[in-house]
């Protein structure tokens, strides 16, 4: 199934561009798409653009099926307010969570940024890993758990 997501661009005369990513819309990677187009050109139609070249598409509001929301509101001054929304699914009943929100001097606010993506790439690596070690506990038929210090740890 896809992971979908909408992007919100709104300018300084508070006008709104939608955009919307059919696939892989969670924060490890269409933020990082984001965060590059963002931050490699001034000319943000170019940034746009590179988005679109990148699987991105021009639509005209919010869909009903996405996971993630983005949404950067250019705030003047080479400052933006960048906020993250994450979709769930609670007793048949959709919920809104912010995962990130944060204004202020876009390379500052671009770079926090960076580090909550890592702290998310960082979730995914434990949950995989704690996986991998219940699968490795149920294939050896070990009864003690397996420790690992480091996600850099080497099984012998």
């Amino acid at each position: 199934m896809s992971t979908r997501a909408n992007i919100q661009i709104i300018n300084n005369n508070n006008q709104a561009l939608w955009l919307y990513k059919h696939h892989d819309g969670y924060v490890t990677h269409t933020g990082n798409l984001l965060e590059f187009a963002w931050t490699s050109w001034e000319d943000k139609t170019k940034s746009i653009e590179y988005l679109v070249e990148n699987g991105v598409e021009v639509t005209t509001q919010e869909h009903s099926d996405i996971e993630y929301l983005y949404t950067i509101e250019n705030i003047g001054h080479k400052k933006i307010n960048l906020t993250i929304y994450n979709y769930t699914w609670e007793k048949s009943k959709r919920t809104k969570k912010t995962l990130f929100n944060l204004s202020g001097k876009e390379s500052i606010v671009w770079t926090k940024y960076k580090l909550f993506e890592l702290s998310e790439e960082l979730k995914q690596i434990d949950y995989q890993a704690e996986y991998y070690k219940k699968r490795l506990r149920e294939l050896e038929g070990a009864e003690k758990p397996i420790i690992f210090k480091h996600s850099t740890d080497i099984i012998q």
